[in-house]
């Protein structure tokens, strides 16, 4: 659900944070991965690379992580596995999730894991205990911080004249990696209700959300 109106430099930030996760969740899950790798090199990994797997129904054949990277840190580089989940915002992921990566981590010899989702997480995980366990720490990253990073980072957004969905991007890696998604929302017809006039206090709509905030990274 496209989120309500407030202020118009919110109105702008809320509309580019909505179209930015509908259009990761109608990419192929192929795509999306190399999304989430473009993601990972922004951040600083090195030698990002994809385990296999391109369809989000099947299992990938080293199971249990979707990408593999390297991070930089003295005295040498660290091995990280990702796992990856393209749900909608209502699917949220449990204690299992993280006990199956823990499981991967520990079987692959990597230093720590990651989960990323563009939904969200189960209000009883704790996720600065679980990135701060000794053995096999997992560091969590919702739909809000996802969204956060990649407007942040500059995947999938464009900044000049104004920050805006980098449409050219998608198209790109929906051509390069073919693959169905979650059908695209009409986004336009979305935007063009921000000049509407604001409806009453009081009536935002049932499970709209205000834009994320950009985590610190």
């Amino acid at each position: 659900m496209p989120p309500d109106k407030g202020s118009p430099s919110t109105d702008a930030q809320a509309a580019l944070g909505w179209a930015l996760r509908e259009r990761l969740l109608s990419l192929g899950y192929h795509a999306f991965l190399h999304c989430m790798a473009d993601l990972l090199t922004a951040l600083g990994y090195e030698d990002v690379q994809l385990s296999g797997r391109t369809n989000w129904k099947g299992r990938n054949a080293h199971g249990g992580y979707d990408l593999m990277a390297l991070l930089p840190s003295p005295p040498g580089r660290r091995r990280v596995i990702a796992q990856v989940k393209q749900y909608p915002p209502e699917r949220l992921l449990f204690q299992r999730s993280i006990d199956e990566l823990r499981g991967a981590c520990l079987r692959t010899g990597a230093s720590e894991a990651m989960l990323i989702t563009t939904s969200g997480f189960s209000p009883t995980l704790r996720p600065p205990l679980l990135a701060s366990t000794p053995l096999a720490p997992v560091r969590l990253i919702d739909g809000e911080g996802l969204i956060g990073l990649l407007i942040r980072h500059g995947i999938g957004v464009k900044e000049a004249p104004h920050p805006c969905l980098d449409t050219a991007y998608f198209e790109r890696l929906q051509s390069h990696f073919p693959g169905s998604g979650r059908p695209l929302y009409d986004t336009c017809s979305f935007l063009v209700t921000l000049s509407l006039p604001r409806p009453a206090a009081n009536t935002k709509a049932a499970g709209a959300k205000d834009i994320p905030k950009p985590p610190r990274w």
